[in-house]
């Protein structure tokens, strides 16, 4: 049984990653409320903000972008992940 929930279930260093990018996330929208990644660019600005304020307050909403790995916290810890030498 271990081995499935393995397959379907985050480590807990991958839920650690996870609580940490969306603690981070959540605080740059507070600082940038119409945030939206690129893809969903076209999207009325007004919604986006009414989404983005809704996150915090309402426990079975994700950010924009956390489904496909699109969130601002995202694209910091690839930059991160990026800057590191090739042998770490």
């Amino acid at each position: 049984m271990a081995d499935i929930a393995g397959l379907f279930l985050p480590s807990p260093e991958e839920r650690a990653l996870n609580r940490r990018l969306r603690a981070e996330h959540l605080e740059h929208l507070r600082g940038d409320p119409a945030w939206a990644p690129a893809a969903l660019a076209r999207w009325p600005r007004a919604v986006v903000r009414f989404h983005n304020r809704l996150v915090p307050r309402l426990p079975m909403t994700a950010p924009l972008g956390w489904l496909d790995g699109t969130t601002w916290a995202d694209e910091q810890e690839r930059g991160r992940i990026g800057g590191l030498p090739a042998d770490e």
